[in-house]
């Protein structure tokens, strides 16, 4: 519901403020609009595509620097291991194993393909 609010009234509101939308903008975040080229993203982005290969690699770079602790990461689906030994959540758990065997207290999906098409309605499908 959020995102149909979004993209029904942002728009409209938008088009209300027109100009005005940067009335009650801080003043040290104003910039003069006179000469454009002074602006800091005009700056920034003119930079950057001065050296667009020195900023790839430095970006790169930045990013395996932040990704490298995940290489050690080691990670599971927490399961019954994460419970201590004398827990008797952990115990009914091993000793249905034990019983059943291996997997016994996975889920099992069944899948069936009927000729019969699925209909919403429980009354026209004959479902009570």
């Amino acid at each position: 519901m959020s995102i149909i609010t979004s993209l029904l009234f942002l728009p409209v509101i938008l088009l209300f403020l027109g100009s005005n939308i940067n009335r009650l903008t801080l003043p040290w975040f104003r910039e003069n609009d006179a000469n454009p080229k002074k602006h800091r993203w005009y700056r920034f982005t003119k930079m950057i595509m001065r050296r667009p290969v020195f900023f790839l690699v430095v970006s790169l770079v930045i990013i395996v620097i932040f990704a490298f602790p995940a290489k050690e990461l080691k990670t599971f689906t927490p399961d019954v291991r994460i419970l201590p030994q004398e827990s008797l959540v952990r115990q009914g758990y091993q000793l249905i194993e034990h019983q059943f065997g291996l997997g016994a207290t996975n889920p099992v999906n069944i899948v069936i393909h009927s000729p019969f098409r699925k209909n919403s309605n429980k009354e026209e499908s004959g479902i009570c």
